[in-house]
């Protein structure tokens, strides 16, 4: 994972960290630093994070909306594949409690997919599989997320709540399943939430 050097400061929080393998990565780029990886889904953190790193790292189960850090407090955050994940009512209470508690000057990395021309058809089945997703959560949860947005869409979102942008690029990472591949590995939560509609 590419982790800027100007991020890895005292204090970083990894919102949305899921399982938190990105807040393992980003405490093995950055030395000396203190993480916090916060997540919705307790699950997760507990089944998967909790108590098995050697590194100075906590876990807070917790809706970002609202988030345990008092105001200016943090020095960077890091947003690794959740924006597209959030619900489209709480996009602007997550930006501005990340706006709250980081300090002046600090940083805010966000790494997320976002929606580029692809060369071939089978490229296009990633991001029809996401839509598939967010459609069938929006159906059989009620939950309507952000989802996949062009780069310039996701830089006017972070820039219009108060960021300033330093660096864009587009990184093309992970490794190349075939269209069926894809849907056995990536398809399977899409599909249980299909059947609940």
């Amino acid at each position: 994972m590419l982790i800027p050097k100007e991020v890895c400061a005292n204090t970083i929080i990894d919102l949305g960290c899921g399982y938190g393998r990105s807040t393992l990565e980003i405490l093995k780029a950055c030395e000396n630093v203190y993480s916090i990886g916060i997540d919705v889904e307790c699950n997760k953190l507990i089944n998967n994070v909790v108590g098995k790193t050697e590194y100075h790292v906590d876990f807070i189960c917790c809706n970002s909306i609202a988030l345990p850090i008092r105001d200016s407090a943090v020095n960077s955050i890091t947003s690794i594949l959740t924006i597209h994940e959030l619900p489209t009512d709480s996009i602007t209470s997550v930006l501005n409690e990340v706006n709250r508690v980081l300090i002046k000057g600090g940083y805010f990395l966000v790494i997320d997919k976002v929606k580029v021309k692809v060369e071939n058809p089978s490229g296009e089945l990633p991001l029809l599989t996401e839509l598939a997703y967010h459609k069938a959560r929006e159906y059989a949860l009620g939950i309507k997320s952000l989802g996949v947005l062009t780069p310039k869409e996701l830089i006017r979102l972070v820039v219009n709540a108060g960021f300033k942008l330093i660096k864009q690029g587009v990184l093309k990472r992970g490794k190349w399943l075939s269209g069926a591949g894809f849907l056995k590995c990536w398809g399977k939560e899409t599909l249980k939430l299909i059947n609940m509609i």
